[in-house]
């Protein structure tokens, strides 16, 4: 718990992956390249790769080789709709998962009495900057900011994208993290640095699904955020 909240509040700008699939050999390949931590997903269709993942049981064996394959925080997305329970998260934290990622409209009060696990809320085009910045004040520790419509994903970032990040950002009272619903490169790494988003979400629009190429961007990506 908190290893990756620690690492935001630390580093200039950290590098989370979130692998294209639960595969431990991406898992490793992200580790070794650069990577700060990791996200992996359960009971959901990624909405931009369109990549179906199963229920925890379903995954766990594959979530079990990860996180013991890997010396990272490691974080799941554990739904998308408002069944997931409390139980559901508190199987998550006892596997060791280091955080949960969720889509804010989905996490029910009750998911925050689980004490041994982060939280990371996300917010999409849908909210308005009033709701983020009251969102940021609840006890989610830092917030992914994926407020590109669906009809710009893998779009390049342009500079009212950046706008809209740092008016956005400068409200939020938790870190920001910024996932790549645009296609996301390392040239852009210093201009949303200025942001003032502190961690970076590469998935597949930036890192492909194939396993030399999300090794190559995530190496690319750890380099320029070294180079702030």
């Amino acid at each position: 718990m908190d290893k990756l909240v620690n690492l935001i509040n630390t580093k200039k700008m950290t590098i989370i992956v979130a692998l294209p699939a639960n595969s431990v050999e991406m898992a490793i390949a992200a580790a070794n390249n650069g990577a700060h931590a990791i996200k992996t997903h359960i009971r959901m269709t990624h909405r931009a790769s369109k990549v179906e993942f199963g229920t925890l049981e379903q995954e766990r064996d594959s979530l079990t080789n990860i996180l013991q394959a890997v010396d990272l925080p490691v974080g799941i997305v554990p739904g998308a709709t408002l069944d997931v329970s409390k139980k559901d998260i508190e199987e998550i934290a006892d596997m060791d998962f280091d955080f949960y990622d969720m889509f804010t409209t989905f996490i029910r009060p009750q998911l925050f009495e689980v004490g041994n696990i982060s939280v990371m809320g996300a917010v999409d085009s849908s909210f308005d900057i009033d709701a983020i910045a009251a969102l940021s004040k609840n006890p989610i520790q830092m917030m992914e900011i994926a407020i590109i419509p669906a009809s710009g994903y893998g779009a390049p970032l342009s500079i009212v994208d950046l706008v809209n990040y740092r008016q956005t950002i400068e409200r939020m009272e938790i870190p920001a993290i910024i996932p790549s619903q645009r296609t996301l490169t390392p040239e852009d790494v210093p201009y949303l640095y200025e942001t003032g988003a502190k961690a970076l979400l590469i998935g597949v629009l930036s890192t492909g699904t194939d396993l030399d190429i999300l090794a190559r961007q995530t190496a690319a990506f750890r380099n320029a955020v070294e180079k702030l």
